[in-house]
């Protein structure tokens, strides 16, 4: 019987806090070095349309989308261990679906570009934006009724729940500012692709607005999985075989 104990756990959620920032700032860099994008808060997604900054951000974003799904599996059953007492296991097993559709989106986003197969990013964006927030927020409340019987910190259920929050307000302004930006671009915009969206362009001040929340939110669904450190540290992951010869 082979098993992976805490220190091996905690290091999904650390590569997550490690890998995110990388993909961020490579991707970003790249496309701006090449001309592909504007200078200041592009979305985040333009940065990896076109190569070959769109290889470095899918290989990076299939790579955390896998461990973002591990780290569900782990947290659903550690968890599903806790709950005999708390009446927790509905709500568990929502956020077990909740966190593989975001894992999905996550892949989704990574493997299918705006600039090519529009629809599916999105989806997977909804995905990954919309489920993750509320995957958020249950395995908060699911944290704060945990504490009560003190098996989580209690600094890890405010630093969720602040996370949490900071995401769902940045997705919302993040919506409502590329709804504003888009109605003020089809009014008035003088270069031809949003990619370089300007200061001379309509609806700028919207579209800062709402590619600056993404950013926001993207980093506090990351940090979310990676306040999962101190919870994987007291969990060990066992991994048993057996042999049968069939007859």
């Amino acid at each position: 019987m082979e098993g992976c104990r805490g220190l091996c756990l905690v290091l999904l959620p650390i590569a997550l806090a490690i890998l995110g920032p990388i993909m961020l700032v490579t991707s970003y860099t790249i496309a701006v070095l090449h001309g592909d994008v504007a200078k200041l808060f592009p979305y985040i997604s333009d940065t990896g349309g076109d190569a070959p900054e769109s290889c470095i951000f899918g290989q990076f974003l299939n790579m955390i989308s896998l461990i973002m799904f591990v780290g569900v599996m782990l947290r659903y059953k550690q968890v599903d261990s806790m709950v005999i007492t708390l009446g927790l296991h509905r709500l568990n097993g929502l956020t077990l679906f909740l966190g593989c559709l975001c894992a999905l989106g996550g892949s989704l986003v990574a493997n299918f570009q705006d600039t090519h197969v529009m629809v599916v990013h999105y989806l997977g964006a909804l995905l990954l934006f919309g489920f993750g927030i509320v995957y958020c927020f249950a395995h908060t409340y699911i944290s704060y009724k945990i504490n009560r019987l003190h098996l989580n910190e209690r600094w890890a259920c405010h630093l969720r729940l602040a996370l949490t929050t900071l995401a769902a307000f940045s997705f919302v302004s993040c919506l409502v500012g590329s709804h504003f930006a888009e109605a003020g671009w089809n009014k008035h915009h003088v270069h031809k692709s949003y990619y370089y969206w300007g200061p001379e362009d309509g609806g700028y001040t919207a579209h800062l607005v709402s590619t600056f929340s993404e950013w926001v939110m993207s980093v506090a669904l990351m940090g979310f999985f990676v306040t999962y450190i101190p919870d994987f540290l007291h969990i060990d992951l066992v991994l048993e075989l057996r042999f049968f010869q069939r007859v």
